[in-house]
């Protein structure tokens, strides 16, 4: 009587169509040779060996999908906000191999690093061609001579020869006289008398007493050679590496 109400109950439920062998659960237009409408339930699945998964596209469509990585890979280096060590994530902070107490990872931790993990501490990580796990770069750079651009210095010399004269005119009123003259009167004495200037110059040479010399002249540009930082604007996380658990 058991088996009959099951039987009943799955005839009720699905349709069959006899032409193309297909199946339909709660529908009865099927367009697999099994179509479910609505939701599964499975009691029992037995584990699948390997790395496969079952998916389901857009149309319901359930494939398998092989070569899904179900777990990090070994030395696979990712950014985090974690403080510490995490399911196999060990923190690149340059700690000693041995200090690591998972036996799994630990070995793992040797086999990639030796006796001493990276330290990713305030470095950032650069794509290489070359050996990995190279430390290289500066936060900080002094300037020096050969960062700067090509430049000229504008000089020049003077004579050296240091005797030489030197020409002035020196200009006077002279009395009395009719050239360059001009006239004036004033009162005397109670009565008035005339008088004349006349403008008079001369000419005299100095001769310095300056022997052949030169100058020299120095001076300071200043500073103090202070390094400049170079680093960019950032956000700190912390680097992972995925040693196994």
């Amino acid at each position: 009587m058991k088996t009959t109400i099951k039987l009943f109950t799955i005839v009720l439920g699905s349709f069959f169509s006899c032409t193309t062998a297909q199946v339909g659960i709660n529908t009865a237009s099927p367009t697999k040779t099994l179509d479910v409408n609505g939701n599964m339930r499975i009691r029992n699945v037995n584990p699948m060996a390997g790395s496969s998964v079952l998916t389901l596209d857009s149309n319901g469509n359930i494939y398998k999908a092989d070569g899904v990585k179900l777990s990090p890979a070994l030395g696979e280096i990712k950014y985090g906000m974690q403080k510490t060590d995490h399911a196999g994530w060990y923190l690149l902070d340059g700690r000693a191999t041995a200090t690591i107490s998972s036996v799994i990872a630990r070995n793992n931790a040797i086999t990639l690093y030796g006796s001493v993990l990276h330290d990713s501490r305030n470095r950032y990580l650069k794509y290489t061609g070359g050996s990995v796990g190279t430390v290289g770069g500066n936060n900080t750079y002094n300037l020096t001579q050969s960062n700067m651009p090509s430049y000229s210095v504008i000089s020049g010399i003077t004579g050296s020869a240091g005797n030489h004269d030197h020409t002035a005119d020196d200009q006077y009123l002279d009395f009395p006289g009719t050239t360059n003259s001009f006239s004036g009167t004033s009162t005397l004495s109670g009565g008035f008398a005339n008088f004349y200037f006349t403008l008079t110059s001369t000419s005299s040479s100095t001769s310095t007493n300056i022997w052949n010399h030169s100058h020299t002249a120095s001076g300071s540009t200043g500073g103090s050679g202070q390094a400049f930082s170079v680093e960019p604007a950032y956000i700190t996380a912390n680097v992972f590496v995925y040693l196994g658990q």
